[in-house]
């Protein structure tokens, strides 16, 4: 039985695998039927069966039927012949109805005529089955034949091409080095211009992701148009150097360019850990906004709070690189509502934001004073809904096209990203 079991995971995979299960199958099926027949004839005998006995018998009779099903479901053959001779002979028609009488145990009286007819039909039911197996195994054969010729024909074609190939090898030899030298070269030469072409690709996608967001950036790619979208809820946020004209008047520009260049890296490293976007920076002025590309629900005017207090901690310990000895104050506004963004031109495009509530943070980033952040009420209203911000009320401030807004003092969040700092008087 294992070397049959052998055979079938070494078999190909084919129908042949099914003949070889059902083989086994029959094989185990009129095995187990005969150790069945033998506990069915002690009961037959004694009356009645032991419990270990019982068992046994119920194992075997299941494991037997288990097996011939198996048979019968993996070849549609032997399933027709089983039921064809179990009506052909009557004897065999009441096999069930014996197995059911045992499987009762029912303590009876010993009849040995009872006995002799179970015997007998149980003989004659193994002997069918043992006919069943002969003729699957005879079904193997032949199978095995015709993938046998099929193989030699195989082996025979092989051999053909062998001798052919074997008589144009030279001519093919030098050919194939031929084209093997040309199709290195080629693929060296491609090898490094794609490197050189992914290089420029990874460059060029980081200037547009730098210019413009993701998403916007993707839709160019794909030479899509990109609509101008509307945005019901954003907050917008400017800074920029108090100063900064009498600082540029005292220094060389390449001072200048590298303050600007430390002073919005050290910006850039800090913004990346809250849900903001960078829209530009002009001169000393830096722009960023929240709840855009990708909306953020009631969460953009608290996540640009949280920025702007942690630029003010990271401008207090800003060295300026010629200067030392002087500290870098910035002032920075805030406000909340909604916009427009499109990207603007074609040469150079830029992603720009329209609207009312650009203005006004624009406004309250002028009209702000040094290391404070000025916020309106509509920013203010939205941290009062997330709660844990400190403000104090500054004033009313004149805004064109609004009038008169009152505006106020972001001291601190819950994060505590802002500290209580004095600026020192003179340093201005």
């Amino acid at each position: 039985m294992e070397a049959i079991i052998s055979n079938i995971k070494g078999a190909s995979i084919s129908n042949v695998w099914k003949l070889l299960v059902a083989y086994k199958d029959m094989i185990r099926s009129v095995e187990y039927f005969g150790i069945a027949m033998i506990e069915g004839l002690f009961y037959f005998g004694s009356g009645s069966l032991t419990h270990e006995r019982f068992v046994n018998y119920i194992t075997y009779d299941i494991l037997a039927w288990k097996s011939l099903n198996q048979t019968k479901d993996f070849v549609q053959l032997i399933r027709e012949r089983v039921e064809d001779f179990r009506f052909q002979y009557e004897e065999l028609q009441n096999i069930t109805e014996w197995s059911e009488v045992i499987m009762r145990n029912k303590a009876q009286e010993v009849d040995l005529s009872v006995a002799d007819d179970y015997f007998y039909m149980m003989v004659r039911f193994t002997d069918e089955l043992r006919e069943l197996q002969w003729l699957l195994l005879d079904m193997i054969k032949m199978y095995m034949k015709k993938e046998t010729r099929g193989a030699d024909t195989q082996v025979t074609i092989s051999i053909i091409v062998l001798v052919v190939v074997v008589v144009i090898s030279p001519t093919i030899i030098f050919l194939v080095r031929h084209a093997t030298y040309t199709i290195q070269v080629f693929a060296a030469t491609l090898t490094a211009k794609g490197t050189e072409l992914r290089r420029e690709k990874r460059r060029c996608d980081r200037l547009i992701y730098q210019m413009l967001p993701q998403p916007v950036a993707l839709q160019l790619k794909k030479k899509q148009s990109v609509p101008a979208e509307s945005y019901k809820e954003v907050s917008v946020y400017f800074s920029d150097i108090v100063g900064f004209t009498t600082l540029c008047s005292d220094s060389e520009p390449m001072q200048v360019v590298t303050l600007l260049s430390k002073l919005y890296n050290m910006f850039d490293s800090r913004i990346e850990r809250f849900d903001v976007y960078k829209v530009e920076t002009i001169g000393d002025a830096y722009m960023v906004v929240s709840g855009l590309p990708h909306p953020n629900g009631l969460r953009h005017a608290s996540e640009l709070s949280n920025m702007a207090l942690d630029l003010i901690e990271g401008a207090q310990s800003f060295e300026i690189p010629h200067r030392p000895d002087q500290s870098l104050f910035i002032r920075a506004g805030i406000n909340s509502g909604p916009c427009v963004a499109g990207v603007v031109g074609t040469k150079m495009p830029r992603y720009c934001l329209f609207g009312d509530t650009v203005n006004v943070a624009s406004r309250m980033e002028s009209t702000g004073e040094a290391m404070k952040i000025h916020i309106s009420q509509t920013t203010k209203e939205l941290l009062d809904k997330v709660g844990g911000y400190t403000c104090e009320f500054r004033g009313y401030q004149e805004v064109k096209g609004k009038g008169s807004m009152p505006t106020f003092w972001l001291l601190r969040g819950p994060s505590d990203h802002s500290k209580d700092f004095k600026i020192p008087i003179g340093r201005l």
